[in-house]
């Protein structure tokens, strides 16, 4: 098998029949009007060299190939000038000013926080009490919401600060219907913000404990499954 045989560029078969017979097929190396193909790959920086044990051969579909990138290669060098300018331009820019001094950078990388003084210490818990109303009931619900905003909420001269109110899903959605129902009050404190409500996971579990209660926990000993099956099974 000849080198020949393929194209040196995509190392396709070109051989139809007998020898040296190439379908469709170039001489990259020989031309008698217009440059070669090796001189054509030359000018997009692709040196090709004849070489002994390499094929001499472009196959016609590399050669149609080559003429669309050399239409399109004055418009890649255009790209490649305007990167290397961009790049020259940028370096040439004079830096920004760090918004930290240097001499702070050098003894102290990471500035201490404000509340740094306060990280470790003990937290004390307040508790809050009792409030002796029916959360189902708009105005009692009203009344412990303003308790709680007024009494227990954190201030300062500009807003409210935010606080977490955790309940069941009915209380959650009274809640936010008695915010919305103050939204158009003339201050912060009055509209009740900073109280962010949000569903509490203890309830789902206590439901699942009652469910799990129904269904096993009967007062029959032969009643196969249930708790007191169980314990008279294991003489409780």
């Amino acid at each position: 098998m000849s080198p020949d045989d393929s194209c040196r560029l995509c190392k396709v078969n070109m051989r139809e029949s007998g020898p040296r017979v190439y379908a469709h097929s170039t001489d990259m190396f020989v031309s008698k009007t217009t440059p070669t193909i090796s001189d054509r790959l030359a000018m997009m920086d692709l040196i090709v060299t004849p070489e002994p044990e390499q094929s001499n051969r472009c196959c016609q579909r590399c050669t149609s190939t080559l003429g669309r990138l050399e239409k399109d290669f004055p418009l890649f060098r255009q790209w490649e000038e305007n990167v290397r300018l961009s790049s020259v331009s940028k370096r040439q820019r004079e830096p920004t000013p760090s918004k930290t001094p240097r001499t702070l950078k050098k003894t102290c990388p990471n500035p201490p926080s404000p509340l740094a003084c306060s990280f470790g210490n003990t937290t004390t818990k307040f508790p809050l009490g009792l409030f002796f109303k029916n959360e189902n009931q708009r105005g009692d619900l009203v009344e412990v919401l303003r308790e709680i905003q007024q009494e227990h909420m954190l201030k300062d001269a500009d807003c409210v600060q935010h606080l977490l109110i955790g309940g069941d899903r009915l209380t959650e959605a009274n809640c936010r219907n008695v915010q919305w129902g103050f939204s158009d009050a003339d201050t912060k404190e009055e509209r009740m913000e900073g109280m962010h409500f949000k569903f509490e996971d203890w309830h789902a579990i206590r439901v699942l404990f009652e469910i799990h209660h129904k269904i096993f926990f009967k007062e029959s000993t032969t009643d196969h499954g249930t708790l007191f099956a169980n314990m008279t099974k294991l003489s409780f």
